[in-house]
């Protein structure tokens, strides 16, 4: 369900997606802090981790809001990271130099999407949002429509196609 509506909805759902980057953002980081040795003491009940996750993640959920151009590019930097991680981890000699050139790719396409917004926002959450959906749907449809090694690229294409479309005539009618 999360992939169909980030295929065919990614550009109108920007705001939301960028406050929910931010507070995932927050709460994750809020994470890594609490396990820090010098905090993890001062935290002596279970909840106060979660305050300060949960603190954290509605400051950077208030900072994306706010520094909107950045979040957006840290934003498109993390999906393509998290796309294009495992692809070019077990495409390089290293998985750490394919994590590394991922990280890379993101933050150029991140730079990219603030120059071209629409474009950019409109082929990442398409191309994350028909992933998601091709993944999902790949084994049920092997199972009952045709074996083929290759569907979930065949339903990669066709939901990037539709998804592509679909949100392309919708950034032309609210222009």
């Amino acid at each position: 369900a999360i992939g169909l509506v980030e295929c065919f909805l990614g550009l109108k759902l920007l705001r939301l997606e960028l406050l929910l980057f931010g507070f995932g953002a927050g709460f994750f980081l809020g994470n890594l802090i609490a396990g820090l040795e010098g905090v993890s003491s001062l935290l002596t009940e279970d909840w106060m981790k979660y305050v300060l996750m949960g603190v954290l993640g509605i400051v950077c959920t208030i900072l994306a809001y706010r520094f909107l151009r950045l979040a957006l590019t840290l934003g498109v930097a993390a999906a393509s990271y998290f796309f294009l991680g495992p692809i070019l981890g077990g495409m390089l000699p290293s998985e750490l130099i394919g994590k590394i050139v991922a990280v890379a790719i993101g933050l150029v396409i991140g730079l990219i999407a603030q120059k071209l917004l629409k474009v950019i926002v409109i082929l990442v959450t398409t191309v994350l949002g028909s992933y998601l959906v091709a993944y999902a749907l790949s084994g049920i449809a092997q199972k009952y429509v045709v074996r083929t090694e290759y569907m979930t690229v065949i339903l990669l294409g066709i939901f990037f196609i539709l998804g592509f479309t679909a949100q392309v005539k919708g950034a032309r009618k609210h222009r």
